[in-house]
């Protein structure tokens, strides 16, 4: 059985067209060094786009994703900003609808 790097998971999760932040990062898998991850993966030639984000106390955060997902990532800011809360809060379990 192969090992599959947390650089494959994660390129694969943006892939089947989720965005992804820090947090969501540790929560699937238990992972820290996102920005490491997507600087390596620029580095070979994803086009990865990213954008700042803040949540309702005023912390900023860095959501990633793949271009191919734009329309979604912008739709998703907007139910943010209608909602108030710079992020959405879901169930754990409930991804990839973060």
């Amino acid at each position: 059985m192969s090992k599959v790097s947390i650089e494959n998971k994660i390129l694969e999760h943006l892939k089947q067209g989720n965005s992804i932040n820090q947090w969501q990062s540790y929560e699937l898998f238990n992972f820290t060094r996102l920005s490491a991850v997507i600087f390596n993966l620029k580095e070979k030639g994803y086009n990865i786009k990213d954008e700042w984000r803040k949540t309702e106390k005023g912390k900023k955060f860095k959501v990633y994703w793949l271009p191919v997902m734009e329309e979604k990532v912008k739709k998703e800011k907007q139910e943010d900003e209608q909602l108030g809360l710079g992020i959405k809060v879901r169930t754990k379990y409930k991804y990839p609808d973060w």
